[in-house]
């Protein structure tokens, strides 16, 4: 019987042991917080704004912005673009309600002086109320950013 005990008790002890925490490492100071702002960006691409448009039989305040990304940008990048230009340009316009854009990548060789430009994205910058229902009150509301890539959007 004493043998079974110190079986018994050697076993609770090895199972105990292997469930106890780790101790707590030692550190200089406080654990650093991590923000969206720490995650990994690409690298960002230059763009252009080369046509600025007001949509005035939407409303007033709507702009169509037309938006020249540097060759060989990817997805990521031309997004971020469109995000750039759509916040500054609203921070700089305060008259502007809603805002819409259309990024177009340069060729990474031109074959002559005249290059032809497809669209490569879309962006948006609207209120709750969409683009038709952008109004001045709308205008100190959160806006949203949307991108689109692929098929161009029903605007």
């Amino acid at each position: 019987m004493k043998w079974y005990a110190i079986g018994l008790l050697a076993a609770a002890l090895v199972g105990c042991a292997e469930e106890a925490p780790p101790p707590p490492a030692e550190s200089e100071g406080p654990a650093p917080r991590v923000s969206w702002s720490d995650a990994p960006v690409g690298e960002a691409v230059e763009a252009q704004v080369f046509r600025r448009t007001v949509v005035t039989e939407a409303g007033p305040g709507r702009v169509l912005l037309h938006v020249l990304v540097g060759a060989g940008a990817t997805e990521e990048q031309i997004r971020q673009a469109l995000t750039d230009v759509l916040n500054r340009t609203a921070e700089e316009d305060t008259t502007v309600l809603a805002l819409r854009a259309v990024a177009y990548v340069l060729p990474a060789a031109p074959q002559s002086s005249e290059v032809e430009l497809a669209p490569m994205g879309w962006g948006e910058w609207l209120p709750p109320g969409g683009w038709d229902g952008a109004t001045p009150a709308s205008r100190r509301q959160i806006h949203r950013i949307y991108t689109y890539f692929g098929a161009p959007p029903p605007w």
